[in-house]
C-alpha cells in the first residue's frame, strides 16, 4: 500500500512539474531570444521531457501492478482518453522541442546575442494548447477515482 502512495505521490508531483515548465516556456518564448533564455529554455525542455518520462513510468506502474489493475484501467473509457491526452500532449510538444533546439544549435554556431523567432506565435500557441489539455487531465482522474465511466 505504501508503495502505490509513494508512486502516485510522485506521479502527480511531475505532473505538476510538467505544468510548470510549460509555464514558464510559454513566459520565456517570444519574437526575439537570447542565448541566455535559449539556454534557460533548453534546461525548462530538458526538465519537461525527463518528467513526462517518470510520469509514463508511475502511471504505467500504476496501471498494471499497484493500482486497481490493469483490467480496471484499461476498461475504462475515461482512462483511455486520459492516456491519450497525455499522448497529445507529448506529440504536440515535439514542434516546439525541436525547433528550440535546432535553433540553439544555430545560436552557438553564428554567434548570435540574439535570434529571431518567426515561429513563436506557433510555439506559443502550442504550448496554451498542452496546457489547456493538461488542466483537464485531473479531472478525468477524480472522475475515475469516484468510480465514474462514460
Amino acid at each position: 500500500m505504501i508503495n502505490l502512495a509513494l508512486n502516485t505521490y510522485l506521479h502527480i508531483l511531475l505532473i505538476i512539474v510538467i505544468f510548470c515548465c510549460l509555464v514558464a516556456e510559454l513566459m520565456l518564448v517570444n519574437n526575439q531570444i537570447s542565448f541566455r533564455t535559449m539556454r534557460k529554455l533548453s534546461k525548462i525542455d530538458g526538465l519537461y521531457g525527463l518528467a513526462a518520462i517518470i510520469v509514463i513510468t508511475t502511471g504505467l506502474l500504476n496501471w498494471m501492478k499497484l493500482g486497481k489493475g490493469y483490467d480496471y484501467y484499461s476498461n475504462n473509457s475515461l482512462f483511455i482518453i486520459k492516456f491519450s491526452l497525455f499522448v497529445v500532449v507529448g506529440l504536440l510538444s515535439l514542434y516546439p522541442t525541436i525547433l528550440l533546439a535546432k535553433l540553439k544549435k544555430r545560436h552557438k554556431k553564428d554567434q548570435l546575442a540574439v535570434i529571431q523567432l518567426s515561429h513563436s506565435n506557433t510555439i506559443r500557441k502550442i504550448i496554451m494548447l498542452d496546457l489547456g489539455i493538461m488542466a483537464f487531465i485531473p479531472l478525468l482522474t477524480e472522475l475515475m477515482a469516484n468510480g465514474i465511466d462514460l
